[in-house]
């Protein structure tokens, strides 16, 4: 028999994923951003609208010099904090982004992750192309049923005002925790 080794200081072991924990991404989706953030934008900051608990935020910590984690429920953020308290690059915001007292702060690339409505997904692409400059989206739960993430993005792509570049996470036909089926890319 083969002993498979188990190194408990890889990241990717550390942390949740979406089969044990519904409102995180999945294993794959960290890992797809390990791949592909994983080198040259060390000099870059990524923007987290809506960190839950920091399972994917540790993950940005690896690839990125900055990471702007915002979110709204105050228990999360203690979560977050726990996860990453082993490094020093992670700013935490615990704010609610639709606020109109948050001020989106500037970044390279932005993890669209907060409200789940095709209105608020609209809203924060929107928010984010007039005020950064040329950000990088990251976009996670395309695959749900319903007129949300999907639909939001999907208009934006027709309208021409982001470009595709490469599907990350889970396929189709992925099951995570709560049961519930993907339609589509995670």
């Amino acid at each position: 028999s083969v002993k498979h080794h188990y190194d408990e200081n890889f990241i990717l072991n550390k942390i949740e994923n979406k089969n044990e924990n519904k409102s995180t991404t999945s294993r794959k989706f960290k890992e797809d951003i390990l791949r592909i953030f994983g080198n040259g934008y060390k000099d870059k900051t990524i923007l987290e609208l809506g960190c839950h608990q920091g399972n994917t935020t540790r993950i940005y910590s690896e690839c990125f010099g900055k990471v702007i984690a915002v979110e709204r429920d105050k228990n999360n953020i203690e979560k977050t904090k726990e996860i990453c308290q082993d490094v020093s690059n992670v700013e935490f915001i615990n704010i609610d982004v639709y606020d109109k007292n948050f001020e989106l702060p500037n970044a390279d690339v932005v993890h669209i992750d907060a409200g789940h409505t095709h209105e608020l997904v609209t809203y924060d692409i929107d928010r984010c192309i007039t005020q950064l400059n040329n950000p990088i989206f990251i976009f996670d739960d395309y695959g749900h049923e319903g007129r949300t993430v999907r639909d939001a993005i999907n208009d934006k792509l027709d309208e021409g005002k982001i470009q595709l570049s490469v599907y990350i996470g889970e396929d189709r036909g992925y099951v995570a925790a709560n049961n519930k089926t993907f339609i589509g890319r995670e």
